[in-house]
C-alpha cells in the first residue's frame, strides 16, 4: 500500500457514504430529507455518452415527476483511476427515503424497473451519508460547466469508524489548504449506513475547482485510511424551480 494517492494508487474492497441538512435554498431543509449517494453503472451495450444522454433526457426527468427531491445531482464521469471503476454516474439526492422506497414498492417500481433496464446494468442501491462542509462556500446549483474530482477512501480494519472519521476530516482539511486558490468548496460524505457495498469506499472527499479546472494535490494518507478510487466528474443538476414544477406531474402509466 502506497502512502501518497496518485495513478498508481489503487486498493478495491467495501466502502459507503452519508447526508447534511445545509442551509443554502438549493439544498435540503426538512428534518426527514436525508441525502443518499448512488453509483450508477451503464448497460454493456451503450456508450458513456449514450448513457449520459438518455439519462439526462428521460430518466432524471421521469424520477422528478414522482419523487418528491429536495436536490438532484447527476455527477457524470469524465475520468477515474483505475480506469475501470465499474460506474459511470454518481447520483447525490436529498428526500425522505422511507417515502422513496414506498413509492417504488407500489406501481411506480414497475415503470422504473422498466425504464432503467433501457441504459443501466443493473439497479443502483443508495446509500445515506451525512455531507460535512471542510472548506469553501457552501454549495449552490451545480452547472456542467464545473468539474468535481472525488477521491473514494477505504477504512482499515485496525480503525472503527469513528476515528476513521477523524482521520478523513482532518486529511481534508489538509487537502484544502494545500490547493489553492482554484478550490471552491471541499466536502466529505460520512457513511451514515452500516452496509457501505453498495459504495464500495467508506468515505467521499469532493473538490469543486473554479473554470473546471485544478486538481486535488498528492499528499500522504494517514494510516488506516486507503485511496480505493479517483474520480473526475461533470454535474447536472436539475434546479430547485424544476424540481417543484415536474413532481406529482406524473399519469402513472408506462
Amino acid at each position: 500500500m502506497l502512502g501518497t494517492y496518485g495513478w498508481d494508487m489503487l486498493c478495491l474492497d467495501g466502502i459507503g457514504v452519508f447526508p447534511e441538512k445545509l442551509p443554502s435554498p438549493q439544498n435540503p431543509s426538512e428534518e426527514k430529507a436525508v441525502k443518499l449517494v448512488n453509483l450508477v453503472t451503464r448497460r454493456a451495450d451503450l456508450t458513456r455518452a449514450a448513457f449520459r444522454d438518455y439519462y439526462e433526457s428521460h430518466h432524471a426527468p421521469l424520477g422528478t415527476q414522482y419523487f418528491p427531491f429536495e436536490k438532484y445531482v447527476r455527477n457524470h464521469l469524465l475520468d477515474s483511476d483505475p480506469q475501470d471503476v465499474g460506474f459511470d454516474c454518481v447520483m447525490e439526492c436529498w428526500l425522505d427515503h422511507q417515502k422513496a422506497l414506498g413509492l417504488l414498492d407500489g406501481p411506480a417500481g414497475e415503470i422504473f424497473a422498466e425504464d432503467e433496464g433501457k441504459f443501466m446494468a443493473q439497479r443502483a442501491l443508495g446509500v445515506e451519508v451525512e455531507e460535512i462542509l471542510l472548506a469553501g462556500s457552501p454549495r449552490d446549483l451545480d452547472t456542467p460547466q464545473l468539474r468535481k474530482e472525488t477521491l473514494m477512501l477505504g477504512r482499515s480494519p485496525v480503525l472503527d469508524r469513528g476515528a476513521f472519521d477523524e482521520k478523513v476530516a482532518a486529511f481534508g482539511r489538509e487537502l484544502s489548504k494545500q490547493s489553492g486558490a482554484g478550490l471552491m468548496r471541499l466536502v466529505f460524505d460520512k457513511v451514515t449506513t452500516p452496509d457501505t457495498s453498495a459504495l464500495g469506499a467508506d468515505a467521499l472527499l469532493t473538490a469543486w475547482f473554479k473554470d473546471g479546472a485544478g486538481k486535488l494535490p498528492q499528499i500522504a494518507l494517514p494510516k488506516g485510511v486507503t485511496l480505493v478510487a479517483r474520480v473526475t466528474t461533470q454535474p447536472h443538476e436539475t434546479t430547485a424551480s424544476q424540481l417543484a414544477a415536474a413532481f406529482g406531474t406524473h399519469t402513472g402509466k408506462k
